[in-house]
């Protein structure tokens, strides 16, 4: 029957155990031509010399199919065998304030960040991932501290420490419905699908705001703890859902995982090709007050300015969000996406907090893996407000509307990706 590549290879001498392998398939052929053509094919002196030819390598045959055995064995574990990918990233900013720095307060400055993600997987369809992360990014002296115009990639650690940023595990529930569960760094945005092809902070925009709706970021705390899923109604149609605690670790009064500040989401997304469409839903419970996304101008972060901590007012925020992007082409997308957040301050009165961009998108751009950008929109700006509150904020809505304008290119030199296995 030759050898698997076909070849006879009749020009050198067998070792037993290649002929019993060339043996063994012959006999499987002739049974299956015995089975049904019997006495068509052989006589009974023919099959005598089968039955002899079996007999004496049988023990050899049995090797074979005990050899066959365990490599299929070792096939099967190596397909489920866990497995741990390390993928590390570095950013270099030099950057510098070119405009309303009429004090001199701000000067050029080198910056950097860089990530270490560890992902495991214990069953080839769950992931246990953790990730380090050391910075040293310090804000510049803005006017009135403004929000606006931070950079997506910006963190600072304590000089000369790698602390842990992020620890989560996720794991199907079932056919259609994935578990997410965050023990640090969790923030909302990690239980949805954000449908923005420019979101990354490492490889697409230059700002923060740019990521995101800022709805999507909570209201008041950056990260925390926490439990989410996602679950499938079809195949390109989701239901999303989230909850985050801010001080989950407390177990003093006014923290812990329900009786401090938390935040939950809930979205439905669709990705029809080439259309894809998010309704978003996001509540906060902030009880030290504001409604800061680390976006936007102040007076939309409602910082109040109190006598004292037994004077701050806890905040509530109802955010709503539209989200949208399609893929004219292969090398250009249309997006965008609009929020609105109705703010609460207990005891002092309501708020209206909006924002919008549009973005656009050009995959492979000069290059397979590259990426240019351009993001035009407002971000987070009070609308409005209670005389009430708008007297403990010494005004009542932003005079002003800012406008976000952003562009990048990101280009693609080389890749390199490093995977362990274990058994």
């Amino acid at each position: 029957m030759g050898y698997p590549d076909q070849l006879f290879r009749g020009n050198r001498a067998l070792t037993r155990y290649e002929f019993a392998a060339g043996l063994n398939a012959c006999l499987n052929r002739m049974q299956q031509l015995l089975a049904t053509e019997l006495e068509r094919y052989a006589t009974r002196a023919e099959l005598a010399v089968v039955e002899r030819l079996m007999s004496e390598f049988a023990a050899e045959l049995a090797a074979l199919q005990s050899d066959i055995t365990n490599l299929e064995q070792r096939f099967a574990n190596l397909q489920s065998a866990s497995t741990l990918r390390l993928q590390g990233e570095t950013i270099f900013s030099i950057s510098e304030v070119l405009a309303g720095d009429e004090e001199g307060l701000n000067n050029p400055v080198l910056q950097s960040r860089t990530n270490l993600t560890f992902d495991a997987s214990f069953s080839g369809e769950d992931r246990l991932r953790a990730t380090l992360e050391f910075g040293n990014f310090e804000r510049f002296t803005l006017p009135e501290s403004t929000n606006e115009g931070r950079f997506s990639f910006a963190t600072g650690t304590d000089e000369g420490e790698i602390g842990l940023d992020t620890l989560s595990y996720e794991f199907p529930a079932g056919d259609d419905v994935t578990v997410l569960a965050i023990a640090k760094g969790g923030n909302l945005n990690d239980f949805i699908t954000n449908i923005n092809p420019l979101s990354s902070s490492g490889t697409a925009t230059i700002s923060r705001f740019g990521q995101r709706n800022p709805i999507y970021r909570g209201s008041g705390f950056d990260v925390g703890t926490g439990i989410g899923a996602n679950i499938f109604l079809l195949d390109d149609l989701a239901i999303e859902v989230g909850y985050i605690a801010a001080n989950s670790s407390n177990p003093s009064l006014g923290n812990g995982l329900f009786n401090g500040g938390y935040g939950m989401i809930g979205q439905i997304t669709a990705t029809p090709e080439p259309l894809e469409l998010s309704l978003t839903y996001a509540h906060s419970y902030v009880p030290d007050g504001g409604n800061s996304t680390g976006t936007g101008s102040i007076p939309a972060a409602l910082e109040v300015e109190y006598t004292n901590a037994e004077n701050t007012r806890p905040v509530v925020v109802n955010s709503y969000g539209l989200g949208i992007n399609y893929a004219i082409s292969d090398g250009f997308q249309l997006g965008g996406w609009v929020g609105h957040s109705a703010v609460r301050a207990i005891g002092l009165g309501d708020a209206d907090v909006w924002n919008y961009a549009v973005h656009l998108s050009f995959p492979d751009l000069g290059g397979e893996g590259n990426l240019g950008g351009i993001i035009v929109g407002m971000e987070p700006r009070l609308s409005g407000t209670t005389p009430g509150l708008g007297a403990a904020l010494g005004r009542r809505r932003d005079l002003d509307v800012g406008l976000h304008v952003e562009g990048f290119y990101r280009m693609i030199f080389a890749s390199h990706q490093l995977s362990l296995l274990w058994p």
